[in-house]
């Protein structure tokens, strides 16, 4: 919770009690946006745009592997082309943050 409470908002955690507990504005739920990727109600340059701008100052996925079933292939891929693993937790999964 002190490691995500270190980062600027926004941040991007799909565990959004973490986010809360850490005391970040709400800006993203994985759950929401995925569902509305998959019902194409959202294009997805919308997101992948924020992510290759480095929007968020960290993102957290609660699978070590950084994969979730909650967001298409493309946004996981445009995450691993712009963001690294700085941390990795069986309680937090992977958190990252912007490449240099």
């Amino acid at each position: 919770i002190a490691f995500v409470a270190s980062f600027s908002d926004p941040v991007m955690c799909e565990n959004l009690a973490l986010n809360y507990w850490a005391g970040k504005q709400f800006t993203f739920d994985f759950f929401s946006v995925g569902q509305k990727l998959k019902t194409k109600t959202m294009p997805s340059t919308v997101i992948t745009e924020l992510i290759m701008n480095k929007t968020f100052s960290l993102i957290q996925i609660n699978d070590q592997s950084g994969h979730t079933y909650l967001l298409p292939e493309e946004i996981l891929m445009s995450i691993r082309e712009n963001y690294r693993s700085v941390r990795k937790s069986d309680v937090s999964g992977v958190l990252l943050t912007p490449k240099p």
